[in-house]
Protein backbone atom coordinates (compact mmCIF):
# COMPACT_ATOMS: atom_id res chain seq x y z
CA UNK A 1 0.00 0.00 0.00
CA UNK A 2 3.26 2.37 0.81
CA UNK A 3 4.83 1.91 -2.02
CA UNK A 4 2.76 3.63 -4.30
CA UNK A 5 3.58 7.07 -1.65
CA UNK A 6 7.07 6.58 -2.90
CA UNK A 7 9.13 9.37 -4.33
CA UNK A 8 6.07 11.58 -3.09
CA UNK A 9 6.89 13.04 -0.40
CA UNK A 10 9.31 16.04 -0.59
CA UNK A 11 10.77 15.30 3.08
CA UNK A 12 12.08 12.18 2.38
CA UNK A 13 12.43 12.14 -1.45
CA UNK A 14 16.04 11.81 -0.99
CA UNK A 15 16.29 8.79 0.29
CA UNK A 16 16.69 5.47 -1.60
CA UNK A 17 13.29 3.43 -2.59
CA UNK A 18 13.58 1.18 0.52
CA UNK A 19 14.60 4.07 3.09
CA UNK A 20 11.38 5.49 1.82
CA UNK A 21 9.33 2.65 2.01
CA UNK A 22 10.36 1.66 5.56
CA UNK A 23 9.48 5.75 6.94
CA UNK A 24 5.87 5.07 4.93
CA UNK A 25 4.97 2.09 6.11
CA UNK A 26 6.08 3.50 9.94
CA UNK A 27 4.15 6.83 9.05
CA UNK A 28 1.20 4.72 8.32
CA UNK A 29 1.62 3.12 11.26
CA UNK A 30 1.84 6.12 13.26
CA UNK A 31 -1.18 7.32 11.63
CA UNK A 32 -3.69 4.63 11.11
CA UNK A 33 -2.45 3.12 14.65
CA UNK A 34 -1.29 5.64 17.43
CA UNK A 35 -2.99 9.18 15.78
CA UNK A 36 -5.64 6.83 15.81
CA UNK A 37 -7.01 8.12 11.90
CA UNK A 38 -7.85 4.61 10.59
CA UNK A 39 -12.11 6.25 10.93
CA UNK A 40 -10.99 9.22 9.39
CA UNK A 41 -9.78 6.66 6.85
CA UNK A 42 -12.87 5.17 6.30
CA UNK A 43 -14.89 8.03 5.90
CA UNK A 44 -12.47 9.39 3.31
CA UNK A 45 -13.11 6.04 1.83
CA UNK A 46 -16.50 5.41 2.38
CA UNK A 47 -17.47 9.18 1.22
CA UNK A 48 -15.37 9.29 -1.77
CA UNK A 49 -16.78 6.19 -2.95
CA UNK A 50 -20.77 7.54 -2.63
CA UNK A 51 -19.82 10.89 -4.19
CA UNK A 52 -17.99 9.39 -7.25
CA UNK A 53 -20.77 6.32 -7.78
CA UNK A 54 -23.81 8.35 -7.07
CA UNK A 55 -22.43 11.25 -9.74
CA UNK A 56 -21.98 7.84 -11.88
CA UNK A 57 -24.90 6.40 -11.43
CA UNK A 58 -27.10 9.37 -11.45
CA UNK A 59 -25.52 11.78 -14.19
CA UNK A 60 -25.18 8.40 -16.31
CA UNK A 61 -29.01 7.31 -15.57
CA UNK A 62 -30.34 10.59 -16.55
CA UNK A 63 -28.42 11.71 -19.37
CA UNK A 64 -28.05 8.62 -21.14
CA UNK A 65 -30.43 5.81 -19.33
CA UNK A 66 -29.54 2.34 -18.09
CA UNK A 67 -28.81 0.61 -21.89
CA UNK A 68 -26.42 3.31 -23.05
CA UNK A 69 -22.66 2.81 -23.52
CA UNK A 70 -22.32 6.48 -22.09
CA UNK A 71 -23.97 4.88 -18.97
CA UNK A 72 -21.10 2.36 -18.59
CA UNK A 73 -18.13 5.01 -19.47
CA UNK A 74 -19.48 7.84 -16.98
CA UNK A 75 -19.63 4.58 -14.51
CA UNK A 76 -15.55 3.66 -15.34
CA UNK A 77 -14.52 7.56 -15.11
CA UNK A 78 -16.58 7.73 -11.44
CA UNK A 79 -14.36 4.60 -10.41
CA UNK A 80 -11.45 5.95 -11.68
CA UNK A 81 -12.35 9.04 -9.97
CA UNK A 82 -12.58 7.73 -6.53
CA UNK A 83 -9.82 5.78 -6.66
CA UNK A 84 -7.69 8.90 -7.29
CA UNK A 85 -9.26 10.81 -4.86
CA UNK A 86 -9.53 8.10 -2.20
CA UNK A 87 -5.48 7.78 -2.80
CA UNK A 88 -4.87 11.77 -2.68
CA UNK A 89 -7.08 11.79 0.84
CA UNK A 90 -4.97 8.40 2.32
CA UNK A 91 -1.86 10.46 1.17
CA UNK A 92 -3.10 13.40 3.67
CA UNK A 93 -3.68 10.93 6.73
CA UNK A 94 -0.14 9.42 5.80
CA UNK A 95 1.55 12.84 5.61
CA UNK A 96 0.28 13.58 8.56
CA UNK A 97 1.98 10.12 10.00
CA UNK A 98 5.43 10.67 8.86
CA UNK A 99 5.56 14.43 9.82
CA UNK A 100 4.96 13.30 13.13
CA UNK A 101 7.67 10.40 12.71
CA UNK A 102 10.36 12.95 10.73
CA UNK A 103 9.29 15.56 14.22
CA UNK A 104 9.87 13.54 16.59
CA UNK A 105 14.21 13.10 18.02
CA UNK A 106 16.27 10.30 16.83
CA UNK A 107 17.10 7.95 19.49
Amino acid sequence: MTKRYVNRFCEISHLSEAEQVSLLEKARVEAFVKMKLSGRSAIYMFGSLLACSGIGLVGGTLLFGYESIYFFIILAISIFANNYINARLQGTLIRRGLTNILSKPHA
